[in-house]
């Protein structure tokens, strides 16, 4: 490994430590952390009660702040310091694709989440958006590793982090959904190439007999998710209603709320107008990552344009339009411009 990516990888983690802990509480806290957020906590702290409400989101925040708090104090810093954290690790777990992937472009998407404007700006702000961007980045990472190397950790490391990203925000459908769609989209390229009648492309298709030899290691994953998302769900299983409630609940509360004309509804352009002003680097590199697979055709570069192409999509025509979903929509266009460097990286050597 080369000393210079090193040095510069771990200059891009300072950077981002820098940019999200520097002054962390230069402004008082803003209604949705101190008003919404800051008296949950403080009611789970001193009454040990916490109800799960889909409008206030997952009761992830609420656990991690607590134990911020009963660690070192109630503050505007500890109010935001995990927030920080989770920023700083969505740049630093890329180090993990140091083996498989150009270390050049590494370091460009690196860079790109480290001074994003959005990102840096939501890592320091009390909301659920930082800790959703990590669990995000880190389900893909552990994904890919596993693809790469079979080994059954990163399958089950995987799995606990779609169970956090569940205990986040509701947003999870979503994020599930379009990676949901990614996987059907390579079941149909990979039934195509298999000759015969239709039962024999489902039997042979790599997708169906990986889950026939993996039934075990399916098992366990499922049984991660479920002990992580009832475990922070019920408070440590004090609470086991609100088990039943993230199940029943979320799902139609939020399609309903993000579908109908009222509240904090804006018009389509709403969140590419901040990408185009703000995020103008992630915004271009990221088209250019979408448009890839013209070039490049293959699952790793058809994942990250699908990914990055269907998010977009999906959070522009949503109606319900809050300026903190714009992380849903950058940190896509960041993993489809890793793939876009990544290639061009591999054009350049060639």
């Amino acid at each position: 490994m080369k000393k210079l990516f090193v040095f510069t990888f771990i200059f891009i983690v300072f950077l981002t430590a820098l940019l999200r802990l520097y002054n962390l509480d230069n402004r008082p806290a803003h209604f949705d952390e101190g008003g919404g957020h800051a008296i949950g906590v403080r009611t789970l702290i001193n009454e040990g009660r916490y109800i799960y409400d889909p409008d206030f989101h997952g009761p992830f925040l609420y656990h991690i702040t607590a134990l911020a708090f009963i660690l070192f104090g109630m503050s505007d810093i500890t109010l935001r310091v995990t927030q920080a954290i989770f920023g700083i690790l969505t740049v630093g777990i890329l180090w993990l694709l140091k083996d498989h992937l150009k270390k050049d472009a590494l370091i460009a998407a690196a860079l790109l989440l480290a001074i994003s404007p959005s990102l840096v700006y939501y890592s320091r702000f009390a909301v659920h958006d930082s800790y959703f961007v990590f669990f995000s980045i880190a389900f893909i990472v552990f994904l890919f590793l596993y693809s790469k190397e079979r080994k059954e950790k990163y399958l089950y490391l995987t799995s606990a982090s779609l169970a956090f990203l569940f205990t986040v925000k509701e947003n999870a459908y979503i994020f599930l959904a379009v990676v949901g769609f990614c996987f059907f989209v390579e079941f149909v390229i990979e039934s195509i190439r298999i000759k015969g009648k239709f039962s024999k492309k489902i039997a042979k298709n790599p997708y169906t007999a990986w889950i026939r030899h993996n039934t075990k290691q399916l098992a366990i994953s499922f049984v991660i998710f479920i002990v992580i998302f009832a475990t922070i769900y019920t408070s440590f299983f004090r609470y086991p209603q609100n088990f039943i409630i993230a199940i029943s609940e979320p799902f139609n509360h939020w399609l309903k709320k993000s579908t109908e004309q009222s509240g904090f509804v804006q018009p389509v352009e709403f969140y590419f107008r901040i990408l185009r002003e703000y995020d103008t680097a992630i915004l271009f590199f990221g088209l250019l990552g979408i448009i890839t697979p013209f070039f490049a055709n293959n699952s790793y570069t058809r994942f990250a344009s699908i990914f990055g192409f269907l998010n977009l999509i999906i959070y522009l025509l949503m109606p319900y339009k809050e300026p903190n979903n714009i992380v849903h929509a950058v940190l896509p266009l960041a993993i489809a411009s890793l793939s876009f460097f990544e290639q061009l990286k591999k054009n350049i050597k060639k």
